[in-house]
Formats: C-alpha cells, structure tokens, sequence
C-alpha cells in the first residue's frame, strides 16, 4: 500500500535557489520581464509577469521545483506579486508561459526541464539557446495537445519564435553595449517590429522633442532668412530708386545748365 504523502507548510520551501545565474541569463531575465508586462498592459491584459523566482506544484516535496527566467500567470494582477509561485495557494493556477534560457547545464533544460514542466502545468514553454554547437537548438517551443500533454509545437534556428499565449514573437538580439543577447518581443505579421522598454520610450520621445525643437528652429531661421533676404531686396530696390532718383535729378540740372548756357549764347548774339 502506497503511503500517503504530507502536505509541508510553506516555510518548507524556499524562496530562493542557490545555484547562481549566468551574466547572459540575468540580462535576459530583466529586460524580457518588463518588456512583457508593458506589451500586455498596453493592451489591457492583466497579468502577473516574474523572473527568476521559484514555483512549486507539490506541497508534499520542495525539491519538485522551477525557477524559469520568466514566467507570466494570465488573469492575475502585477501588483500580487507572490515570493514564490505555490500552486496551492494560487487557487491551483500554474503559469501560462515559461521561458527558459539555456544555461550552463544545456542537457538539463533540454532533457529534464520540458518533463518538470509538463508535471508543473505550464501551457507553453519556450527554451531559448543562445550557444551553437553540434544537436543545440536556437528555439524549442512546447505547447499543450488536444490531450493536455506538453509537447514539442516548433523549433527554430532562426531568430524568433511565435508564442501563442503572448500573441507576439520572441526575438534574440544583441545589445551593443556588451554584445550580449537579450529576448525582446516583435509585433506585426513578422514581427519586424519591437516592442520598446520604458527607458527607450524616453529616450525616443526626448529624441522625437529633439527633432521636432530642431525642425521648429530650422522654419524659424528659414523665415529669418526669408524676411532678411525680402528687407535686402526692399533696401537694394530703396537704393536702385535713390540711384535713379539721383540720375533725374542730374539730368534736370545738366539740361538746366544747358538751357542757360544757350540762353547766354543768344544774348551775346543779339548784342554782336
């Protein structure tokens, strides 16, 4: 007779794991977290977005555990905020999404994590390899089937993947500061667009206030340039009707002084 298992309290299970994070797998985590929670509040989707915390499905053993990169639980509130996801107490919910970045220990995700969670009930799974070598995959995409079992969806070699539960695509980059990979969402029919984080949108819109300062400048020295150019035209015209004015002027005198020369002349006449 099998022996029935105890529930433990929660203190028995930790809140953090020991093993530490690669430098690649820690960038990933907190950039592709806040670009999730942005992506679905600005579409109205409420849900509850972390990285790197521990979840469980068994309250009977702690060492039945995850900790994926990211995770994200749909219809949940950002602010819930557990430090640590226990099914149990989550009214029996298990994240809908789970992103795995390969680590260290390669074999390990690609043997025994899509096993761990499948018995989690995750709904899709998406493990992400960003090393190359010989049986690495780039992208390995699970999904549940008609028979609720999580089974491999897709692979890829490429540079994105479709996620069903985000309705996105999850891209690799490479940040020019430290060349780095990161995983960040595209949006359109290929997902050649991507999804901006916070900083970035400020930065875009300090540069777009930039450009448009700059573009304001620009129309205010062509309309100097403009009313200068009309003011020299006024005074170059000013100066041409002076000149003409002028040489009017000249005329008249000259033919004034001819008229009296000659009148000088038929006076001299006259008396001879």
């Amino acid at each position: 007779m099998e022996q029935q298992r105890t529930a433990l309290p929660d203190w028995a299970f930790p809140f953090e794991e020991e093993v530490p994070e690669s430098t690649v797998n820690h960038r990933i985590q907190g950039l592709l977290e806040h670009l999730i929670q942005r992506f679905l509040a600005a579409r109205g989707v409420e849900a509850f977005v972390s990285s790197d915390q521990l979840m469980y499905w068994d309250q009977t053993d702690p060492r039945r555990s995850l900790s994926p990169d990211v995770y994200v639980v749909l219809g949940v509130p950002q602010a819930h905020a557990p430090r640590s996801w226990m099914t149990w107490r989550e009214g029996g919910r298990s994240p809908d999404l789970a992103v795995e970045a390969v680590s260290t220990n390669w074999s390990k995700d690609y043997l025994v994590g899509p096993a761990r969670y499948a018995e989690a009930g995750v709904r899709e799974l998406v493990i992400y390899d960003h090393e190359t070598g010989p049986n690495r995959i780039r992208w390995q995409v699970y999904r549940r089937n008609a028979d609720g079992d999580l089974t491999l969806a897709a692979t890829s070699q490429g540079d994105r993947v479709w996620s069903e539960i985000l309705g996105c695509f999850l891209r690799e980059t490479f940040d020019p500061a430290d060349e780095l990979p990161r995983i960040r969402l595209g949006v359109g029919e290929h997902g050649d667009e991507l999804v901006i984080s916070a900083s970035e949108g400020e930065r875009w819109e300090r540069a777009e206030k930039e450009r448009e300062r700059a573009e304001k400048e620009r129309e205010r020295q062509a309309k100097e340039q403009e009313r200068a150019e009309k003011e020299q035209a006024l005074a170059d015209n000013e100066h041409l009707r002076a000149d003409r004015d002028r040489i009017s002027a000249e005329k008249e005198a000259m033919a004034a002084k001819m008229a009296e020369l000659l009148a000088e002349l038929g006076r001299g006449a006259t008396e001879e």
